[in-house]
């Protein structure tokens, strides 16, 4: 399939999806109107269990492979969850403006801030940064990683990106299915991202 193709698509678990990740088997939804974490399912977005987030507005997520991870902008923080439970393991402070894209990339969370217009590179230890560059819009949200590349969604410019952490060179560029693109997650062979407006998450071709 052309890369930004939709493959599927079905309702959000609840009405103002911010984030989106993915733990091997099944998907991870952040709302901040209902201010809870869901597990759904990728087929058919039945919600598997859900949980209270820590705090308010949360924004995109991702899982570390043991935990699930997410941004918030109301203290601008990361939480650490345990999946099953939705227990607290840990949190601490980004030290930017407005966090809202996260994904891991199995060394290091990397984090778009739509204040600076930046991404971050991070060290998950704390909140040591290894490298920085711009990001491609100016009003990042989502992010995700295939092994390789990050992808990059801005909700202004309504596009999805394709880049390159080495170089921070934009590779691809596509229209995502929706005006609102808010969180993105990889699945092993394609991409997920959750839109605002519609209220529907799209499991997405990366080519």
């Amino acid at each position: 399939m052309v890369f930004g193709t939709v493959i599927r698509s079905f309702a959000a678990p609840a009405a103002d999806v911010t984030g989106l990740g993915f733990d091997g088997r099944a998907l991870w939804v952040s709302d901040r109107g209902s201010n809870l974490i869901y597990q759904i399912h990728p087929i058919t977005g039945t919600v598997i269990r859900s949980w209270a987030a820590a705090t308010t507005e949360p924004r995109d997520l991702t899982f570390d492979g043991k935990n699930i991870v997410y941004v918030e902008t109301t203290n601008d923080r990361y939480w650490w969850h345990c999946p099953m439970t939705g227990t607290v393991l840990r949190d601490w402070g980004t030290h930017v403006f407005l966090p809202q894209g996260l994904t891991w990339d199995g060394r290091c969370l990397y984090m778009a801030d739509r204040g600076t217009g930046s991404i971050y590179q991070v060290s998950v230890q704390r909140d040591v940064i290894f490298r920085v560059f711009f990001a491609p819009g100016v009003r990042s949200w989502g992010l995700a990683w295939d092994g390789s590349l990050l992808y990059h969604v801005d909700d202004l410019t309504a596009l999805l990106y394709q880049i390159d952490p080495i170089t921070d060179t934009i590779l691809r560029e596509v229209a995502t299915p929706a005006d609102n693109p808010r969180g993105l997650t990889y699945d092993g062979r394609a991409l997920w991202l959750c839109d605002g407006v519609t209220n529907l998450i799209y499991q997405i071709a990366t080519h």
